[in-house]
């Protein structure tokens, strides 16, 4: 999968001057993203933040006295 992501960022470089092999949030499972920025023109932009900025999170922990969170994790 590396290989071919690689592959194709050289072929986006070289046919659409872009280059998203440095994108940032286009790398390792970047493949969606450094493809929309390419093809599509989007703009990349930190996933957590727009959760945390939809959820209104500032707001609603502002007086919260402990926060607990927890990350998972999908690959081996």
């Amino acid at each position: 999968m590396e290989i071919g992501l690689k592959s194709m960022a050289a072929v986006i470089k070289r046919d659409l001057n872009k280059d998203i092999s440095r994108l940032e949030g286009a790398r390792d499972t970047g493949g969606v993203g450094g493809g929309s920025f390419a093809f599509l023109n989007a703009s990349i932009q930190s996933g957590t933040q727009t959760i945390l900025d939809i959820s209104k999170f500032n707001v609603i922990a502002h007086d919260a006295d402990l926060l607990i969170t927890g990350e998972g994790e999908l690959d081996e």
